[in-house]
């Protein structure tokens, strides 16, 4: 990271019928606040505010993705076969901001048109000591 910008460490696990998948990576924060970082050529973008989580993933697999606290959405997700419509629901949205610490925790529903699929999302992004901050022993 250039000019002394702070660097996070971002965990983010998402769980389905299909599975579950989780990604740890070094994260920077944008000017807007969201949280970018890389996973094996797979972009993520998170941001919170407020009642509302955006997540975008730009790769083989696209979207992005809109949690608003007890709202639908539509959703459109770009794959290797052509683009599929949906639309998420959400049950549950938690979001908490404290200590240079953001932790994200969502339930919600994807349905493509009659066929329901349950996910949860849990992220966290933690900011890590730069060079030279007090505490740092390098």
């Amino acid at each position: 990271m250039k000019g002394g910008t702070a660097e996070y460490k971002a965990v983010l696990r998402t769980q389905s019928e299909e599975g579950t998948e989780r990604i740890i990576a070094k994260a920077e924060r944008t000017a807007d606040g969201a949280y970018s970082f890389e996973k094996e050529d797979v972009m993520f973008r998170v941001k919170a505010t407020g009642d509302r989580v955006l997540i975008e993933r730009r790769g083989e697999m696209a979207y992005e993705l809109t949690l608003l606290s007890g709202q639908k959405t539509k959703v459109r997700i770009m794959t290797s076969f052509g683009e599929v419509d949906a639309q998420a629901t959400v049950k549950r949205l938690q979001v908490q901001e404290a200590d240079g610490r953001t932790d994200i925790s969502c339930d919600y529903v994807l349905d493509f048109s009659g066929y329901a699929q349950y996910h949860e999302i849990h992220f966290s992004a933690k900011r890590m000591k730069c060079k030279g901050e007090e505490g740092d022993e390098s």
